[in-house]
């Protein structure tokens, strides 16, 4: 006799939508997230995405930078069959914007390697600049107008439809490398009178898929390279959504499920498939991320030279924070954009380092130039340390979930204060942090923790976002929609006498998921996955 449960659960197995959003174990989608890009102390992000159909496609490459996640840079690329796109993200000076350049021969619009009217570096290569107009002028907001905000963020890839060949020979121009004609006729496609102008549609297909990329972080003075895989979404869109390159569509909130104007449905909590309203679409990505907590090893050793860094980003924050684009409801974030800003006191400047704990206060001196932990209403984070030995252990948490009311008090826990957030260890100094040059962290104290140099921390993730289950059962999904990596550098002076051997590390953080499954009875029980 089969075992109830087990066939309880093959039966929810088979029910599920195969169309549904979900996060590909294999690497492979419709929409690529990259929790980081950096142009920062010497660092240069290069850009890897291929598509591994038979199908043509047209993708929209968005950055965002790393405060609100505004749109700092957008394109629109198109690749052939088997077609690999390259580019990298680099800077000329230190307080410049990001600039993005590419020697790869497949078409993006605005083009770039041929263009005739972008700026031009001394060797008269083309690159796109980024931008701060979407956070200044007309669309400014509470956040500083500085162009350095453009240096560090995170990136997406949404797939817009598939080029075919119907009536206007698409397809054969993204495919042509042999010259420029081909790119040409399709950046003129975008232009006043062009055929995408006047209808996006043209020559476009619902996107199939097939997609997968990876950037890598490279500091060529030390001579290290910091490789990631993007996280991959598949069941996205099963409509064409093709738009010209500085749309503001489409974004992680448009995702249609199923079919459009059906629920939106997403996977990734055991078999269910959870379900939202079309105009909660962004909700659906958002579960399909959401961690209740994330761990990761830190090494800070003088002996080895170690630096450690975290990197957490919020790829869906933005639609719950920013007033410009949230909705009424905020879960399960707390805190307002800006909120944060006007706490962090960053209206028309880079946020100070936040340190936890903070330092403590010479009353004959000045007060440092540092926010304190409990000045910073971000999202509040629990945070546990542990040394190599499994302790001794130090634990930051609160009793209530949001505002960190109780014992001990409210002063004790860091926060996430941005979109994309990086966690240095036992690095006090003011300027930006060693390995990644971010100046959007926090800095843990381990020494005054009494964990010391090396461990593993945990950050619990506070928040809830309801949801409704296909199986007619309620959900109370936990934590924040977090995503990154743990950067460690290695310098090592005991190879040869004069020499330094640079090693470099990346390490994705482990997570985990929690569930509370609200019955129509009332009755509830946790499960963790």
């Amino acid at each position: 006799m089969k075992h109830p449960m087990l066939w309880f659960a093959a039966a929810m197995f088979v029910s599920a939508p195969i169309a549904a959003m979900h996060v590909d174990p294999g690497g492979l989608g419709q929409v690529l997230i990259f929790p980081y890009y950096t142009v920062n102390g010497g660092n240069q992000t290069l850009i890897s995405v291929g598509n591994r159909s038979d199908a043509g496609k047209a993708l929209k490459l968005r950055f965002l930078e790393g405060m609100n996640g505004r749109e700092v840079a957008a394109l629109n690329v198109y690749l052939a069959p088997h077609d690999i796109w390259t580019a990298a993200v680099f800077s000329t000076d230190d307080h410049g914007p990001a600039k993005l350049a590419t020697l790869d021969a497949s078409c993006t619009v605005p083009l770039i390697g041929h263009s005739t009217s972008l700026p031009q570096l001394p060797g008269g290569r083309r690159f796109l600049p980024f931008s701060n107009q979407g956070y200044a002028g007309a669309h400014d907001d509470p956040g500083p107008d500085l162009i350095e905000r453009t240096r560090e963020g995170y990136f997406e890839i949404i797939e817009m439809g598939e080029v075919v060949n119907a009536s206007r020979h698409s397809l054969d121009d993204i495919s042509d490398y042999r010259n420029t004609d081909g790119c040409a006729r399709i950046d003129a496609a975008w232009t006043i009178g062009g055929y995408w102008t006047q209808s996006a549609d043209t020559d476009m297909r619902p996107p199939g898929g097939g997609l997968g990329a990876s950037m890598s972080i490279v500091d060529t003075l030390n001579g290290t390279l910091l490789t990631s895989p993007a996280l991959a979404i598949g069941g996205f869109s099963s409509i064409v959504q093709h738009t010209a390159p500085a749309a503001a569509t489409p974004d992680l909130s448009s995702g249609t499920g199923v079919v459009a104007g059906d629920p939106v449905r997403s996977t990734g909590f055991g078999f269910d498939t959870l379900q939202f309203t079309p105009e909660r679409a962004i909700d659906a990505v958002t579960a399909l991320m959401m961690v209740s907590a994330l761990a990761n090893d830190y090494v800070t050793g003088a002996q080895v030279g170690g630096a450690s860094e975290w990197v957490v980003t919020m790829p869906t924050r933005k639609f719950y924070t920013d007033d410009a684009v949230a909705q009424s409801d905020r879960w399960p974030f707390s805190r307002a954009f800006s909120d944060t800003v006007a706490r962090a006191d960053a209206a028309q400047s880079m946020p100070p380092l936040v340190r936890f704990p903070p330092f403590p206060r010479d009353p004959g001196l000045p007060a440092p130039p540092l926010i304190q932990p409990f000045e910073l209403p971000g999202e509040r984070v629990f945070l546990t340390l542990w040394n190599r030995e499994g302790g001794p252990s130090r634990t930051y948490r609160c009793a209530h979930p949001v505002y960190c009311i109780g014992d001990p008090p409210a002063e004790l826990f860091p926060a996430l204060a941005w979109a994309s957030n990086v966690i240095s260890f036992n690095q006090p100094q003011l300027s930006a942090s060693a390995v990644l040059g971010s100046r959007l962290r926090l800095d843990i104290d381990t020494h005054a923790l009494g964990v010391g140099d090396e461990g593993w921390a945990e950050l619990s993730l506070p928040g809830i976002l309801w949801a409704d289950g296909t199986d007619g059962e309620q959900y109370e999904l936990k934590g924040l929609p977090a995503m990154g990596f743990w950067a460690l550098s290695v310098t090592n002076s005991a190879v040869t006498p004069g020499v330094l051997a640079n090693y470099a590390a990346l390490v994705p953080h482990r997570g985990t998921r929690a569930r509370t499954i609200l019955f129509r009875a009332d009755a509830a029980h946790s499960e963790e996955h």
